[in-house]
């Protein structure tokens, strides 16, 4: 589902090939190597090579849980830097208490098990470093520069499979 920040452009982050939910034009799709269709490659762990205030809103799904809690934070204070004042981010992560429960279910199929386990330690490729339950979320975002206005429990593959807040930018 496409997010309504209002006017303004949006910023992508981690958009891996273009789709048709997130339009050319209204959004600025980036990711870490070039991919044909998306708008640029940068670092996200670098300065972000836009100047200050230039996004109404910034889109970051399954991004956060590839890197490690500091970087994350340092990921933030360039979201927020870019960010007009009072602009938005919605991000969504994969749901580890989720996780957790499969785990703990002696149920589980081998299959749960083993998709339960890659969702966090590894998909063949950018690994994620980072779980996150709604409460590490608030964690993340309880800063003085964001003002959490959702969070809540989301679906992808299955309800509560995820975990959703959008926050608003305080001014500096």
């Amino acid at each position: 589902m496409s997010i309504d920040f209002g006017e303004g452009p949006r910023l992508h982050l981690g958009c891996g090939p273009p789709n048709k939910r997130w339009p050319p034009g209204i959004w600025v799709h980036a990711d870490l190597k070039p991919i044909k269709g998306i708008t640029l490659a940068f670092d996200a762990t670098k300065t972000f090579p836009f100047k200050d205030n230039v996004f109404k809103g910034v889109y970051a799904g399954h991004f956060f849980e590839h890197f490690g809690w500091k970087t994350a934070h340092k990921i933030l204070d360039e979201i927020h830097r870019v960010l007009r004042p009072g602009g938005e981010i919605q991000i969504k992560v994969p749901n580890a208490a989720k996780a957790a429960a499969v785990l703990q279910n002696e149920n589980r199929t081998p299959l749960e098990e083993l998709r339960a386990l890659f969702t966090f330690y590894g998909d063949g490729g950018f690994v994620h470093k980072m779980a996150y339950t709604k409460g590490t979320m608030r964690l993340l975002l309880k800063h003085d520069l964001w003002d959490i206005w959702q969070l809540f429990l989301s679906q992808r593959n299955k309800p509560g499979d995820e975990i959703t807040a959008t926050a608003r930018a305080k001014r500096r």
